[in-house]
């Protein structure tokens, strides 16, 4: 009989057999790894199938919020098209368009509370001047969100005063195009230990 395949995605925050992690805190991979990896479960699980079953649903449209604020989802929550989108536009019409680079979030080794450090967004590419910046600092468990940001006179950089609640929180990028059109995003983990007793 046809099958479906009800859902294909990004790898699962929850196994550990498919994510690295630091302190503890998974490392969320990066947009194009993502895309990279929906492309090849439609090529390798569906489309190499064609014929025997009736198609797949990337899971899931818009940044879902779970795991983290943009673990899922092949646009971003104001809707504005991922690289992950791009890709599969590609193997489903092909169609290439052209996606924003990939960045990184440069972050201290060690991190203190209640102390103030510099992060800063990276990326190979040269020409960034239309890009434009957005951050956001949140708790990893319900994403409440955290006003410790100071956007510097670069919008490519900022200062977090890191919290002193213990809790594991992440810090977001979105980088944008000046159109407002295609977003590319990355987070790093930053986690509080609970304190110990003198």
């Amino acid at each position: 009989r046809p099958y479906l395949v009800s859902e294909f995605g990004p790898k699962g925050y929850w196994d550990p057999k498919y994510n690295e992690t630091k302190n503890n805190s998974v490392i969320e991979e990066s947009d194009p790894e993502k895309a990279d990896w929906y492309k090849k479960q439609w090529t390798s699980y569906v489309n190499s199938y064609k014929g025997y079953n009736i198609g797949g649903f990337a899971y899931c449209w818009h940044d879902r919020m779970e795991g983290s604020y943009t673990w899922f989802g092949l646009t971003d929550f104001k809707g504005r098209p991922k690289p992950a989108y791009y890709a599969l536009k590609e193997v489903w019409t092909g169609v290439t368009q052209e996606t924003l680079p990939e960045f990184t979030i440069n972050c201290p080794a060690e991190l203190k509370p209640g102390v103030e450090y510099a992060f800063a967004a990276v990326t190979k590419t040269k020409n960034t001047s239309d890009l434009k910046y957005e951050w956001r600092l949140l708790k990893d468990e319900y994403l409440d969100k955290v006003d410790e940001i100071d956007i510097s006179e670069d919008p490519s950089k900022v200062t977090i005063t890191i919290p002193k609640e213990p809790s594991d929180y992440r810090l977001y990028l979105y980088v944008v195009d000046k159109n407002n059109q295609r977003v590319t995003t990355a987070s790093v983990p930053i986690k509080v230990s609970k304190r110990i007793p003198q």
